[in-house]
């Protein structure tokens, strides 16, 4: 029975640990998530207000690969295709004219307001 209630105790000390540990992580997380799709080559909505902090997910709809990318290039996704997802975090002096890369035409704008 001592067995039992140590390996017990170390499999409740082993999950209180690793809970412990993803602490951190979550905590930094507080900004609000923006959802923007991509989809019959245009990003919406084709402007978005966020603050600093928050983070915008791009999610490919359409059939041809696209990406987010910033205008001065400072920051970009990845290419995505049909039904891939990518994700910047927003920051106060980030660039806010964005573009695809694959497609240069479409366009669109983030305003980023004081936290």
């Amino acid at each position: 029975m001592s067995t039992k209630m140590t390996r017990r105790t170390l499999l409740a000390t082993g999950t209180a640990s690793a809970t412990l540990a993803a602490l951190p992580v979550m905590a930094q997380e507080t900004g609000t998530l923006y959802e923007v799709e991509i989809k019959n080559f245009k990003f919406n909505p084709k402007t978005l207000e966020v603050r600093p902090g928050d983070r915008i997910r791009w999610t490919n709809q359409d059939r041809a690969p696209h990406d987010a990318a910033a205008l001065d290039e400072t920051w970009r996704t990845p290419i995505l295709t049909r039904g891939e997802s990518g994700e910047v975090t927003v920051t106060a002096d980030m660039s806010t004219d964005y573009f695809c890369s694959v497609h240069p035409s479409m366009r669109a704008t983030l305003t980023i307001v004081s936290a």
